[in-house]
């Protein structure tokens, strides 16, 4: 199991995001690790650009530099490219597929690529991409709102994350409001599930 990690998650105002950085910042805390977040958000409205450096084990800024991220988990494929810049060149894209379109393309004051485009162009810049359709599997877990919960599950079943699953479920038990638990414990394992299946073979 590797001794850190600087993960990078991106989305949009209102995806959640920024609970899966501390859900996973706190799992890694559980473990005895040292542990540093910092969040940007692009925009106060919601449906603005949001994401969060989190760095596991040993560093001396909550800043991940540029190109050397390991991981980038993006909950919006415009987001995974805007902030592919902190990705290093052999580091893992895991990407939401579904598109939630900024105000400026919806009023045709700018384009939005192509999902295929942004795929395609992720993988002129990280080794290993994956498209996951986790709105579809938040569906199947019985609640939309646990599309991040998937693409949470989806990260651990890549076995990047340098501690346990249990810690990483046990800190959503806790974060989680309990009328919620249930649908987001199934949206981890069908994410979880999904990766384990891919044989981690990139798409």
């Amino acid at each position: 199991m590797r001794k850190k990690l600087d993960l990078v998650i991106a989305g949009v105002g209102g995806q959640g995001n920024i609970l899966l950085s501390r859900m996973v910042g706190q799992a890694a805390a559980r473990a005895g690790m040292e542990v540093r977040i910092s969040e940007a958000f692009g925009s106060a409205q919601r449906g603005g650009a949001v994401f969060s450096n989190v760095r596991l084990g040993k560093s001396y800024s909550s800043v991940i530099p540029l190109g050397k991220a390991d991981a980038l988990l993006a909950l919006e494929p415009g987001e995974a490219l805007r902030q592919s810049r902190f990705l290093a060149r052999n580091g893992l894209a895991l990407i939401s597929s579904k598109p939630l379109m900024p105000v400026e393309v919806l009023a045709g004051k700018a384009a939005y690529p192509s999902v295929e485009k942004i795929g395609h162009l992720m993988k002129e810049l990280a080794s290993k991409v994956f498209m996951i359709d986790a709105s579809a599997l938040a569906e199947q877990a019985g609640d939309a709102r646990t599309a991040n919960t998937v693409m949470l599950g989806a990260l651990d079943g890549c076995h990047i994350l340098p501690f346990r699953s249990d810690l990483l479920r046990e800190t959503m038990i806790s974060a989680i409001p309990s009328k919620m638990v249930e649908a987001n414990l199934k949206a981890f394992d069908l994410g979880r599930v999904s990766m384990l299946n891919s044989s981690m073979s990139p798409h």
